[in-house]
Formats: C-alpha cells, sequence, structure tokens
C-alpha cells in the first residue's frame, strides 16, 4: 500500500485543481484497499479449501 501512495506521489504533476488534490490520493488509496482485500479473499479461500478425498 505504502509503495502503491509513494508511486502515486512520485509519478503525479499537481494540477493546480483542488479537488485533484484533496480527491485523488483518497480514491487511489480506496482502489487499492479494494485489490488488496479482493486478493487476501482470493488467498484465504485458497488456504481454507478442504481436501476432497
Amino acid at each position: 500500500m505504502a509503495g502503491a501512495v509513494g508511486l502515486f506521489v512520485l509519478t503525479r504533476a499537481p494540477s493546480g485543481n483542488a479537488w485533484d488534490a484533496i480527491n485523488d490520493p483518497w480514491l487511489w488509496l480506496i482502489a487499492n484497499g479494494v485489490c488488496a482485500a479482493q486478493l487476501w479473499r482470493g488467498a484465504k479461500r485458497r488456504i481454507t479449501r478442504p481436501q476432497s478425498p
């Protein structure tokens, strides 16, 4: 997460728009959080899947 936010900050030039400055980092964090949660659920499902006899 920290790496994604750092990459976002380093690769985005300021636009001068206040809404961009306020919303973009939060939207970036939310999008990465949703992706991380889906990956976590998928990994957890693979680990806890019952073995077939």
